[in-house]
């Protein structure tokens, strides 16, 4: 398939993912079947995850991102509507009394209302909507999370995963914690999989592996520091 034929061009310039593996268009519109055993498989893990953190002691939060189509649904083309019968709701149903559970649509559709919280031309959110949505997942886990103000967010143009397909730049917004914590003791600069970072908290001594994967995800590794002898 022609790589084009990938970007649906909706509204004010608004790219969107089509014709995709995941199809996420038929997921939306309500044209994805979901299998019978759908929630209840949902129900099994969660049901285990509530046995483990029990056991282990934690505090268990689970969190699904809205995608870009769902909080710009007004961008996109006119005849794609979205359905009430979307396969978030099945999971987050099979959660109910289960484990808590964070779907920050409202918080990102609010503030989108004065700013953009997703790229324009990417699949992605910006780091204004991961910031957003950080607040709630944190709030809702009732752990304290940082003040916007110790954020610095600035424009720069990027190659899109939509708009690169097409041939052109698009803009986006990037934060930078202004007095972080953790200062870098080590990038090896190798790009996807094998990038590694090493940062350290320069009060209380411990390190933090990160470990870039696909899809953007980042696996961490925490490391504390070995007890002085007595």
């Amino acid at each position: 398939m022609n790589i084009v034929n990938k970007v649906l061009v909706g509204k004010d310039d608004w790219l969107f993912l089509t014709n995709a593996s995941n199809r996420v268009i038929d997921q939306i519109t309500g044209d994805y079947k979901i299998p019978e055993n759908f929630r209840d498989k949902w129900k099994a893990l969660f049901d285990l995850r509530k046995l483990k953190s029990q056991e282990m002691k934690f505090s268990y939060v689970y969190s699904i991102i809205p995608n870009k189509e769902c909080v710009y649904s007004k961008e996109l083309p006119a005849n794609i509507k979205l359905s009430r019968h979307r396969p978030v709701f099945d999971v987050l149903a099979a959660a109910e009394g289960l484990a808590k559970t964070c779907y920050p649509l409202e918080i990102l559709q609010e503030k989108m209302a004065y700013e953009d919280v997703y790229i324009r031309g990417d699949t992605h959110w910006n780091h204004r909507g991961a910031f957003y949505a950080y607040q709630e997942i944190l709030n809702c886990a009732g752990v304290q999370c940082i003040d916007e103000s110790a954020l610095k967010f600035e424009n720069v143009q990027i190659d899109g995963d939509l708009s690169s397909k097409l041939g052109f730049k698009t803009e986006t917004v990037r934060g930078k914690i202004l007095c972080p914590s953790f200062t870098c003791l080590e990038n090896n600069n190798v790009p996807n999989i094998g990038h590694r970072v090493v940062y350290q908290n320069s009060k209380k001594g411990y390190l933090v592996v990160s470990f870039f994967e696909i899809h953007s995800q980042r696996i961490c590794l925490r490391c504390m520091p070995k007890p002085s002898d007595v």
